[in-house]
């Protein structure tokens, strides 16, 4: 993953604080870099999870550094810099009741709207109503956006749990095909269905599609709480 100056290696969530004090004084001000830091809990500290600021999926080419949450905006907005590879993707989606915007600020970017292509470069922003599918594939280059979604719901909790077990291996999401395991794919599905929804399946079919699905996941051991990743 390309990493920019401006994001954390220190606050990977694949790394884990030994102690709180390593946050303090000199070390809190290297560790942030330009990132404002807005740890919920500790993790080593009492047991409680921090929840890192960024989270990378080199699998699908992604790397989310959060700006802004719901907890910092009464719920009004999310906030976040996207950072892409070359060949990142990410498979068709919905959001339900969020407006999405994408806003170029380094490097080109390819997005699929409704089934057409947009190209976003420095200063483009592109605007996605509710319910309308989206996607992009194959990133011909590296690009850094700054994607804002209204209202926030708890999206930023989807994004910590998707990226973390795709970056983790325990799911495997393709560019196209059938996700894998299908049971844990639908509990985080359901977990999240004010957030994230599949395209083309009327909302009232899908919905009780995965919260069976999900009933059978639970029952083979799956789960959709991920504190490890700073879900809540």
């Amino acid at each position: 993953m390309v990493v920019p100056n401006t994001t954390l290696d220190a606050l990977d969530p694949s790394i884990r604080l030994e102690e709180c004090d390593v946050l303090a004084g000199d070390r809190m001000t290297d560790l942030l870099a330009g990132v404002r830091q807005r740890p919920r809990a500790c993790h080593t500290c009492r047991g409680v999870a921090v929840s890192p600021q960024d989270i990378a999926d080199p699998r699908s080419g992604q790397r989310v550094v959060f700006r802004r949450t719901g907890e910092d905006t009464n719920g009004e907005l999310l906030e976040v810099d996207l950072f892409v590879t070359p060949g990142a993707f990410v498979r068709e989606h919905v959001h339900p009741t969020q407006q999405e915007t994408f806003t170029g600020v380094s490097g080109s970017f390819v997005l699929e709207v409704d089934g057409k292509e947009r190209t976003i470069g420095p200063g483009d922003a592109v605007v996605i109503p509710p319910r309308t599918p989206h996607a992009f594939r194959d990133a011909p280059e590296e690009a850094h956006l700054l994607v804002t979604v209204r209202p926030a719901l708890h999206l930023d909790d989807y994004f910590r749990t998707f990226l973390g077990l795709s970056r983790d291996g325990k799911i495997s999401i393709p560019s196209e095909g059938l996700p894998r395991p299908l049971l844990q794919v639908a509990l985080v599905m359901h977990r999240y269905a004010p957030e994230i929804a599949a395209p083309g399946i009327p909302f009232r079919l899908q919905r009780p599609m995965w919260r069976l699905l999900a009933l059978i996941a639970r029952l083979r051991g799956y789960r959709d709480s991920f504190p490890e990743y700073g879900a809540r």
